[in-house]
């Protein structure tokens, strides 16, 4: 599996919230392969199905790119979340985060310096998780992208109009992009 091509914004998928997966079955576990082999290709720290063109509940973070891991997660392996939820979050820190759907734009995110959250495992099982620094930027990260809220989002009105202009540039689809100020414009 060579991976797949990872959408770009002003993508209008990007803008829509992942369903849930019911089963975790050989369809899923392709998803979450192919979600793997494009982490390592297009050397990502994390990635979300939806970013990959999946409308799907599922998020894959390479651990060995964080700069710290939390001791519940090995290092070197890659985290495979489905169906996750944020439980409860505090502390707060801004996170200068980077995003291949934003390529060469940096956004600085206020996020919870601790969570908890909820997911399933590759097995359909039940987990629960605590987080703190690095992997939990990551964990609010993908679930606000399963959500359908990206980086963009962060932005004050002004900043975002700009970045509006200049990703809808690299799209001929005036449809798209009149939608887009339809719903990042108005601010």
């Amino acid at each position: 599996m060579d991976g797949s091509k990872i959408l770009e914004w002003p993508d209008l998928r990007l803008l829509k919230k992942s369903k849930e997966i019911k089963v975790v079955d050989r369809t899923v576990l392709s998803i979450i392969d192919d979600m793997i082999c494009t982490l390592d290709k297009e050397r990502c720290t994390s990635l979300a199905a939806n970013q990959i063109g999946q409308n799907k509940r599922i998020f894959v973070v390479n651990m060995s790119m964080l700069s710290r891991s939390d001791e519940e997660v090995d290092s070197k392996s890659v985290f495979v979340a489905i169906n996750p939820e944020i439980i409860d979050g505090f502390g707060e820190t801004v996170s200068a985060e980077t995003c291949s759907t934003f390529p060469g734009q940096i956004f600085h995110v206020p996020r919870a310096h601790f969570i908890s959250f909820r997911y399933q495992d590759t097995e359909g099982n039940e987990r629960e998780m605590n987080a703190s620094g690095p992997l939990a930027n990551q964990v609010q990260y993908m679930v606000d992208a399963l959500d359908g809220c990206h980086l963009l989002d962060t932005l004050p009105a002004a900043s975002r109009r700009e970045a509006i202009e200049k990703f809808s540039s690299r799209k001929s689809e005036q449809e798209d992009i009149d939608e887009l100020y339809a719903i990042y414009g108005g601010d």
